[in-house]
């Protein structure tokens, strides 16, 4: 049934590399997020040392094997999906370059509420409604620059 959906999922039977950079991702990515989590709770607050440091170690080795990823699947998906990677690799510099501002807005806007109505105990939920709303908050705002003709270069 997946091959004629999905059809780039029936190479991964002989690509076992990809299977150990999608369980490294995913390990850095829960260590990452354990590690914030230990932190916030202890200092009773959202504490993003290990999520915002570009040079901490686990960044990095999630950073490269999403790249490993990516590339991937990239070369390897079909062409039904072919104007969504297109449209999203038209954004993804200036997604990278604007959400930093959109992260740091959410903090003073919708951690709050999120604090209000789900407290430290759901720290990982936090996470991943800012990282949801950052990307798609990012998304949005890099579109709409586009198409304003100064702006459509370099973004």
């Amino acid at each position: 049934m997946y091959r004629r959906t999905l059809p780039f999922l029936s190479k991964l039977k002989n690509n076992w590399w990809i299977y150990l950079s999608v369980g490294v991702f995913l390990l850095s990515t829960t260590a990452i997020a354990v590690a914030t989590g230990i932190t916030s709770i202890n200092q009773h607050k959202f504490s993003g040392e290990f999520f915002y440091g570009e040079t901490n170690i686990l960044v990095v080795i999630m950073s490269v094997s999403c790249f490993i990823n990516l590339c991937w699947l990239g070369g390897n998906i079909g062409a039904n999906y072919a104007p969504y990677v297109r449209f999203l690799s038209s954004i993804s510099l200036g997604i990278y370059i604007i959400h930093v501002i959109v992260l740091e807005e959410l903090n003073i806007y919708l951690l709050p509420v999120v604090d209000k109505y789900f407290g430290l105990n759901l720290l990982g939920l936090k996470i991943l409604i800012q990282s949801i709303a950052t990307f798609f908050i990012s998304s949005l705002v890099v579109y709409l620059l586009r198409k304003w003709k100064p702006i459509h270069h370099f973004l």
